[in-house]
Protein backbone atom coordinates (compact mmCIF):
# COMPACT_ATOMS: atom_id res chain seq x y z
CA UNK A 1 0.00 0.00 0.00
CA UNK A 2 1.21 3.36 -0.57
CA UNK A 3 -0.18 6.27 1.34
CA UNK A 4 0.32 10.59 0.27
CA UNK A 5 0.54 11.58 3.91
CA UNK A 6 1.10 10.35 7.19
CA UNK A 7 -2.11 11.59 8.05
CA UNK A 8 -3.66 9.16 5.52
CA UNK A 9 -1.83 6.03 6.85
CA UNK A 10 -2.60 6.40 10.22
CA UNK A 11 -6.84 6.69 9.24
CA UNK A 12 -5.79 3.17 7.42
CA UNK A 13 -3.79 1.68 10.12
CA UNK A 14 -6.50 2.47 12.75
CA UNK A 15 -9.36 1.29 10.38
CA UNK A 16 -6.94 -1.91 10.04
CA UNK A 17 -6.10 -2.62 13.57
CA UNK A 18 -10.01 -1.68 14.64
CA UNK A 19 -8.91 0.97 17.11
CA UNK A 20 -10.97 4.27 16.86
CA UNK A 21 -8.75 7.62 16.14
CA UNK A 22 -9.80 11.16 15.80
CA UNK A 23 -7.40 12.22 13.16
CA UNK A 24 -7.96 15.47 11.88
CA UNK A 25 -7.10 15.85 8.27
CA UNK A 26 -7.21 19.01 6.74
CA UNK A 27 -7.71 19.07 2.56
CA UNK A 28 -4.84 20.20 0.56
CA UNK A 29 -4.56 21.69 -2.37
CA UNK A 30 -3.62 19.54 -5.57
CA UNK A 31 -1.10 21.25 -6.88
CA UNK A 32 -2.18 19.47 -10.74
CA UNK A 33 -5.49 20.35 -10.23
CA UNK A 34 -6.97 23.66 -11.69
CA UNK A 35 -9.34 25.66 -10.09
CA UNK A 36 -13.07 25.61 -11.18
CA UNK A 37 -14.11 28.31 -13.41
CA UNK A 38 -16.26 31.03 -12.20
CA UNK A 39 -19.48 31.63 -14.00
CA UNK A 40 -20.29 35.79 -14.68
CA UNK A 41 -23.90 36.21 -13.84
CA UNK A 42 -25.51 37.86 -17.01
CA UNK A 43 -26.57 41.23 -16.57
CA UNK A 44 -30.95 41.60 -16.06
CA UNK A 45 -32.46 42.60 -19.32
CA UNK A 46 -33.18 46.20 -19.49
CA UNK A 47 -36.80 45.53 -18.62
CA UNK A 48 -35.83 44.71 -15.59
CA UNK A 49 -33.35 47.51 -14.09
CA UNK A 50 -34.38 50.73 -11.93
CA UNK A 51 -35.93 53.18 -14.28
CA UNK A 52 -37.09 50.77 -17.16
CA UNK A 53 -39.95 52.14 -18.78
CA UNK A 54 -43.24 49.91 -18.27
CA UNK A 55 -46.74 49.71 -19.71
CA UNK A 56 -48.60 48.53 -16.08
CA UNK A 57 -49.45 50.75 -12.62
CA UNK A 58 -48.40 50.28 -9.73
CA UNK A 59 -51.80 49.37 -8.50
CA UNK A 60 -51.31 46.45 -10.72
CA UNK A 61 -53.01 43.30 -9.23
CA UNK A 62 -50.34 39.79 -9.40
CA UNK A 63 -51.91 36.62 -9.63
CA UNK A 64 -50.33 33.82 -7.36
CA UNK A 65 -49.89 30.67 -9.66
CA UNK A 66 -52.16 27.84 -9.14
CA UNK A 67 -54.74 29.45 -6.82
CA UNK A 68 -57.89 30.54 -8.12
CA UNK A 69 -58.71 35.17 -7.39
CA UNK A 70 -62.18 36.42 -7.36
CA UNK A 71 -61.91 39.24 -9.53
CA UNK A 72 -65.44 41.24 -10.32
CA UNK A 73 -67.48 38.12 -10.50
CA UNK A 74 -65.27 36.13 -12.27
CA UNK A 75 -62.35 33.42 -11.05
CA UNK A 76 -59.04 33.99 -12.81
CA UNK A 77 -56.27 31.52 -12.00
CA UNK A 78 -52.62 31.70 -13.15
CA UNK A 79 -51.27 28.24 -14.21
CA UNK A 80 -49.48 25.99 -16.72
CA UNK A 81 -45.81 25.53 -15.50
CA UNK A 82 -44.26 22.29 -14.30
CA UNK A 83 -46.70 19.07 -13.00
CA UNK A 84 -49.28 21.73 -11.96
CA UNK A 85 -51.11 21.91 -15.70
CA UNK A 86 -51.83 18.34 -15.67
CA UNK A 87 -53.69 19.24 -12.95
CA UNK A 88 -57.60 17.73 -14.02
CA UNK A 89 -59.23 20.54 -11.45
CA UNK A 90 -58.21 23.39 -14.61
CA UNK A 91 -60.40 21.28 -16.89
CA UNK A 92 -63.40 22.73 -15.20
CA UNK A 93 -62.56 26.37 -16.14
CA UNK A 94 -64.32 27.12 -19.32
CA UNK A 95 -61.89 29.22 -21.06
CA UNK A 96 -58.28 28.40 -21.07
CA UNK A 97 -55.78 31.78 -22.07
CA UNK A 98 -52.54 30.23 -23.31
CA UNK A 99 -49.92 32.66 -24.75
CA UNK A 100 -46.75 31.71 -26.94
CA UNK A 101 -44.00 33.19 -29.26
CA UNK A 102 -42.69 32.84 -32.60
CA UNK A 103 -41.73 29.48 -31.87
CA UNK A 104 -44.29 28.14 -30.11
CA UNK A 105 -42.88 28.33 -26.87
CA UNK A 106 -45.34 29.61 -23.63
CA UNK A 107 -44.90 33.17 -22.68
CA UNK A 108 -45.29 34.15 -19.16
CA UNK A 109 -45.24 37.63 -17.34
CA UNK A 110 -48.37 38.83 -19.39
CA UNK A 111 -49.97 41.64 -18.22
CA UNK A 112 -53.87 41.10 -19.33
CA UNK A 113 -56.97 43.62 -19.22
CA UNK A 114 -60.55 41.90 -19.55
CA UNK A 115 -63.25 43.97 -20.74
CA UNK A 116 -67.22 42.76 -21.48
CA UNK A 117 -69.52 45.14 -22.97
CA UNK A 118 -67.47 47.66 -23.80
CA UNK A 119 -66.38 48.02 -19.92
CA UNK A 120 -63.34 47.13 -18.02
CA UNK A 121 -63.89 44.34 -15.66
CA UNK A 122 -60.17 43.55 -14.55
CA UNK A 123 -56.81 43.78 -14.93
CA UNK A 124 -53.78 41.55 -13.75
CA UNK A 125 -50.84 40.06 -14.59
CA UNK A 126 -49.51 36.65 -14.57
CA UNK A 127 -46.46 35.26 -14.16
CA UNK A 128 -47.14 31.69 -16.08
CA UNK A 129 -47.92 31.21 -19.18
CA UNK A 130 -51.68 30.07 -18.91
CA UNK A 131 -55.03 32.12 -18.08
CA UNK A 132 -57.94 30.39 -17.11
CA UNK A 133 -61.32 32.01 -16.69
CA UNK A 134 -64.61 31.08 -15.00
CA UNK A 135 -67.42 33.04 -16.13
CA UNK A 136 -70.98 33.25 -16.94
CA UNK A 137 -71.84 31.30 -19.45
CA UNK A 138 -72.87 33.29 -22.61
CA UNK A 139 -71.05 36.37 -21.09
CA UNK A 140 -68.31 37.60 -24.02
CA UNK A 141 -64.45 39.26 -23.32
CA UNK A 142 -62.35 41.18 -25.30
CA UNK A 143 -58.91 40.14 -23.46
CA UNK A 144 -55.82 42.45 -24.05
CA UNK A 145 -52.29 41.21 -23.26
CA UNK A 146 -48.66 42.64 -23.48
CA UNK A 147 -45.68 41.89 -21.91
CA UNK A 148 -45.69 43.29 -18.46
CA UNK A 149 -43.05 45.15 -17.57
CA UNK A 150 -41.92 46.31 -21.08
CA UNK A 151 -43.39 49.20 -22.90
CA UNK A 152 -41.89 48.31 -26.28
CA UNK A 153 -44.36 45.01 -25.92
CA UNK A 154 -46.28 43.91 -28.67
CA UNK A 155 -50.03 44.36 -27.39
CA UNK A 156 -52.36 41.45 -28.81
CA UNK A 157 -56.15 40.84 -28.30
CA UNK A 158 -58.65 38.19 -28.83
CA UNK A 159 -62.47 37.55 -27.87
CA UNK A 160 -64.32 35.70 -27.19
CA UNK A 161 -68.12 33.89 -25.21
CA UNK A 162 -67.24 32.01 -22.38
CA UNK A 163 -69.06 28.41 -23.27
CA UNK A 164 -71.77 26.61 -21.51
CA UNK A 165 -69.87 23.01 -21.43
CA UNK A 166 -66.23 21.98 -22.29
CA UNK A 167 -62.87 24.04 -22.18
CA UNK A 168 -62.66 26.76 -25.29
CA UNK A 169 -59.10 27.37 -25.91
CA UNK A 170 -58.10 30.77 -26.68
CA UNK A 171 -54.40 31.22 -27.81
CA UNK A 172 -52.49 34.27 -28.13
CA UNK A 173 -49.59 34.36 -30.09
CA UNK A 174 -46.59 36.88 -30.10
CA UNK A 175 -44.96 36.23 -33.17
CA UNK A 176 -42.36 39.05 -33.05
CA UNK A 177 -40.81 37.59 -29.92
CA UNK A 178 -38.16 35.23 -31.08
CA UNK A 179 -37.22 31.60 -29.53
CA UNK A 180 -35.65 31.54 -26.25
CA UNK A 181 -36.08 35.15 -25.39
Amino acid sequence: MRFANLATFAVAAAVLSGVAMNVAVQAQPDPEEKPLPHATPLPPPDSLKPGAPTDIGDADQKLPQDKPVQLNGMTVLCTGTGSSKDNTDWQKYPVRVEFSNAAAQFLSGMHVKLAGGGDAVTEFTCWAPWVLIQAPAGSSYKLTASLAGRADSPVKSATFTVPSSGQKRVDIAFPEIKANE
